[in-house]
Order: structure tokens, then C-alpha cells, then sequence
């Protein structure tokens, strides 16, 4: 059974929470435009699948890395200088990368592309208007 659009949107926000701290280490970021539930839904589901993906695996590697070690040791590594070349450091680093590039890609969903998301609003808006103007034209004669 298909997931309605909302429940996608709240799926999409739910996993964009979960994935903050290691967006932010990885200077990446997830953002929905405003009143997604506006857009049609092959948008919403084009989302929804690419989110999915990069959870189930590029997050999901990065957690492994970290679940290794205690968060107070990871701690200690971000604040004290030497542990660059601690094997779990690199792996983690690795990882994190891999997440900010598939996060960032060009293969971004539209859905989370700013600029994109505002010409489909503006394309739709503009056929709503050609839509009432015809239907006015229509119900006046």
C-alpha cells in the first residue's frame, strides 16, 4: 500500500530530525520548502525515495562507525588535537563525507531544491489562473 503525501512529509521530517547531528558535522543540510503538502505528489514520493536511500545507507554507515566508541570518547576526539589518525576518526570522516557528497548531489530530488520547488509553484500557479480564466469565461457565457 502506496504512503499518502502526508504521511511521506512526516516520514521525511522525522528522518531529517534523526539525521541532524551528522548532517551538521557533515555540513550538509536537508531542507522541505514551505507547505510541501502543496506539491504533487510524484515530488513528494521522489523525496521521500531519496531520503529513504540515503538514510538506509549512508547515515546508517555513519552510525555504525560512531555506535564503536562511547559519545564521550567521540567527544574527547572532537575537542582534544591527535586523534585525526585514530582509525575510527578516519572511517568516521570517511563516512561522513560520503553522506554530505549524496546529500548534496545534483541528484538532489527537486523536492528539496529551492530554486527548482519555485518554478514548479510558479508553473502551477500560473496554470490555476489559466484554469479560472477559462472557467469564468465559460460560466459568463
Amino acid at each position: 500500500m502506496a504512503l499518502s503525501k502526508v504521511k511521506m512529509l512526516d516520514e521525511i521530517n522525522l528522518i531529517n530530525a534523526t539525521m541532524q547531528m551528522h548532517l551538521v558535522k557533515a555540513k550538509a543540510a536537508i531542507v522541505l520548502p514551505d507547505n510541501p503538502e502543496t506539491l504533487k505528489n510524484p515530488y513528494i514520493q521522489e523525496g521521500y525515495k531519496w531520503i529513504m536511500e540515503i538514510f538506509h545507507n549512508e547515515y546508517k554507515a555513519v552510525c555504525q562507525i560512531r555506535s564503536q566508541q562511547s559519545e564521550a570518547i567521540w567527544e574527547r576526539y572532537e575537542k582534544w588535537e591527535g586523534f585525526d589518525d585514530h582509525a575510527e576518526v578516519v572511517i568516521y570522516k570517511r563516512e561522513l563525507s560520503k553522506l554530505r557528497k549524496a546529500i548534496v548531489s545534483r541528484k538532489r530530488p527537486t523536492l528539496f531544491k529551492k530554486g527548482a520547488i519555485d518554478g514548479v509553484r510558479k508553473r502551477i500557479e500560473k496554470e490555476n489562473k489559466r484554469r479560472n480564466k477559462l472557467q469564468k469565461a465559460k460560466s459568463a457565457s
